[in-house]
């Protein structure tokens, strides 16, 4: 069936959705069963940025997300386009991530006929999504998508899925586009607000933790002005991270519970306010202590059954609730914990400081990451893809603002690979800001193609990788439980060149001495850069050892003796 240019079918339609929820762009890859909605965009003036491939289309998106606030679109065709979206949808569901991902699909009349692709596509993504749909009338479709926002906002963010079969996109519709859902955050019950007031009036060493949560509710302002007013510690997780900046004196960073200020928070608080993150193993279940008084703040009543039980839940908005708190509410006499903390703070601060001076050829990792940090302009996105690197990474690279870092350690599945599509994701999002990805080498191959697609739509990113010839975290691990190392090596490589493939430059850097200079230009440069920096294998970052253990035959107490 040959249709006129700007024929009014469904994926007309399903792009006229998209633009009058104010989507500027739509992360996807070209299939045959998308076409129809792929020709709605254009003539709908709805930009595409078209990636090499889904998992990578759908991670750029997420990053969209995660450095916007705003929801990620992806678009990609039925059966393998959408089979290889799922680990980024995984990821973005239960991270709380919220991405509408529009799909096509066989044929309704098709279905059952062995045609290529053909794959019951509701039950793949049942497990990874808040809500999934199939589009079976072409007038149906443009409500379908406005459903779809709403579903992927509604509550924790998560993901919501349309699947427009490939003849139902091509076929006439008869109806308008549908406006935007309306929708209103929850409010707190104000018995809970006092309940949880009442609690934090009696604290003298009072912590608060901020998490995604915060982050999708808009909070920046609303937690800067509680922790101002209550004189609170504050530590930032996952997409809460830079909420309120690290440089703020109530600020103490990411909450690594091993070390510094926040060994001490978990261990001598007598209040947590927990905003928007659950209590898993990345804040270890919420193992405070256990004389501390728990109050939890998130949209999902099903995060509360995670960790920690809280004396005070709120089921409602995070910027809401924070906004309530902060009413009428008076500072705390907190000025001997927060310098308790601030020394802790100082000490490690230092230490970092003299890691990072480490000498050695090849580098020490954290020698890698001080000297990126001092390297990094205050308006830059850093984008942190998985493995060893990012344990080292999220200690010394300060978060200054809302959306401007992200780090795999806030993958809920413990994802890698997305480094590169999340930059390229955000550098779209933000074409005026240097966006800067620090990877490892074995988790930048995954994703290295789409330096092309970063050339392609004028979207040049920065990328680092620290390459210690494997697969750092494994390497470790497998050295740690048994004793010897299998398949996990990856010596050699000279991913630098891969840069000339997108037009851009790239640097290998094996001296410490011409570190400063390469990471200088790149973050500069105006075309994509790969800086290939050979770092030293053998360091170890103490996490590895609790992890490893977690993965060991032996018993955890006989192993932390």
């Amino acid at each position: 069936m040959v249709l006129p240019e700007g024929s009014n079918d469904a994926g007309r339609l399903i792009a006229a959705t998209l633009k009058a929820h104010d989507v500027e762009v739509v992360f996807a890859l070209c299939g045959d069963h998308t076409n129809a909605i792929f020709d709605g965009c254009a003539s709908e003036g709805v930009r595409i940025v078209d990636a090499r491939d889904e998992r990578g289309a759908t991670w750029m998106a997420c990053g969209y997300a995660l450095s916007t606030g705003r929801t990620g679109v992806v678009l990609v065709t039925g059966g393998p386009g959408l089979t290889n979206a799922v680990t980024p949808l995984a990821d973005a569901q239960q991270t709380g991530v919220p991405i509408v991902c529009i799909t096509g699909g066989v044929g309704l009349s098709q279905r059952g006929h062995g045609h290529p692709g053909d794959v019951d596509q509701m039950a793949v993504v049942a497990p990874v999504s808040k809500w999934a749909a199939t589009v079976t009338d072409p007038d149906d479709a443009g409500e379908f998508v406005a459903a779809a926002f709403g579903h992927a906002r509604a509550g924790r963010p998560g993901v919501a899925v349309v699947e427009i079969p490939v003849d139902v996109s091509l076929m006439p519709v008869s109806v308008d586009t549908p406006s935007p859902l309306p929708s209103e955050p929850v409010a707190p019950d104000p018995e809970r607000v006092g309940a949880a007031r009442a609690l934090l009036a009696a604290a003298q060493r009072p912590v608060a933790i901020a998490g995604s949560g915060a982050f999708w509710s808009g909070g920046a302002d609303a937690l800067r002005a509680f922790v101002e007013r209550a004189r609170v510690p504050l530590f930032t997780i996952r997409a809460g991270r830079g909420l309120v900046s690290d440089e703020h004196e109530l600020c103490f960073g990411f909450p690594n519970f091993l070390a510094g200020p926040a060994q001490i928070a978990y261990g001598e608080c007598d209040v947590v306010l927990v905003i928007g993150t659950k209590l898993d193993l990345m804040l270890a279940g919420g193992a405070f202590n256990p004389d501390a008084k728990v109050i939890r703040i998130d949209t999902d009543p099903a995060a509360f059954t995670l960790g920690r039980v809280a004396d005070v839940e709120i089921t409602a908005d995070a910027a809401r609730t924070l906004e309530a708190l902060t009413e009428g509410f008076g500072a705390l006499p907190t000025d001997a914990w927060l310098a308790r903390l601030n020394e802790a703070r100082t000490a490690a601060r230092s230490a970092l400081m003299q890691r990072a001076e480490l000498p050695g050829e090849p580098m020490h990792p954290a020698h890698l990451v001080g000297e990126l940090a001092a390297a990094l302009p205050p308006d830059a996105i850093v984008c942190v893809d998985a493995g060893e690197l990012a344990l080292w990474a999220v200690e010394a690279i300060p978060a200054l603002e809302p959306g401007s870092q992200m780090s795999s350690l806030g993958s809920a599945m413990g994802a890698l690979g997305m480094g590169v599509p999340w930059a390229v994701g955000a550098k779209v999002a933000h074409p005026d800001r240097p966006v800067v990805l620090l990877s490892g080498d074995g988790s930048f191959g995954f994703g290295a193609m789409e330096l092309d697609t970063a050339a392609r739509h004028d979207a040049p990113i920065a990328a680092v990788i620290g390459n210690d010839g494997g697969w750092g975290i494994v390497r470790h691990m497998q050295q740690l439980v048994h004793g010897r190392t299998v398949a996990s090596d990856l010596p050699g490589t000279a991913y630098e060149k891969l840069a000339e493939m997108a037009g851009g430059h790239g640097e290998r850097v094996e001296r410490s001495a011409d570190l400063p200079v390469a990471l200088h230009n790149a973050i500069a440069a105006k075309m994509p850069v790969v800086v290939n920096v050979i770092i030293d294998s053998d360091p170890m970052h103490d996490a590895c050892r609790m992890i490893a253990l977690m993965f060991s035959r032996q018993d955890p107490a006989a192993g932390q003796a």
